[in-house]
């Protein structure tokens, strides 16, 4: 690929050198325009047009499949948020009329309490009068 000026870096660059290539054309035109080719004829046009292709057809390409499998990621992990919310508005119900059952027992037990209570106190007082 120098020979066309093409040289991958090591950083993973790939950089042009125009020069090359012309003095590559000069020499050997008929080299370079076979190493080239063309997007549907073979060689290096046809090689990076099918990579493009791979990567950005809209039905099989790698981005295509690739955006679909992140929404249908997205949309199961919404699912699972909603089916979770659904569990914890449930539980908080659930906790709500334990509180209002616990509640309404303290309050009855309140009311005895009270009226026992009351009975000692009226006994002790009675008592009290009679001796």
């Amino acid at each position: 690929m120098s020979a066309v000026g093409l040289e991958l870096g090591s950083d993973g660059q790939l950089t042009f050198n125009a020069s090359e290539l012309a003095a590559s054309t000069a020499s050997d035109p008929a080299g370079v325009a076979s190493f080239l080719g063309s997007a549907s004829g073979g060689g290096f046009l046809r090689a990076a047009n099918n990579i493009l292709t791979s990567l950005e057809d809209p039905t099989t390409g790698l981005f295509a499949t690739t955006q679909s499998s992140l929404q249908s990621q997205i949309t199961n992990l919404s699912n699972q948020i909603d089916d979770k919310q659904t569990q914890v508005d449930n539980l908080q119900t659930q906790l709500q009329q334990q509180m209002s059952a616990a509640d309404a027992a303290i309050a009855a037990m309140q009311q005895q309490y009270t009226y026992m209570s009351n009975v000692f106190q009226a006994m002790q007082t009675a008592d009290g009068q009679y001796k």
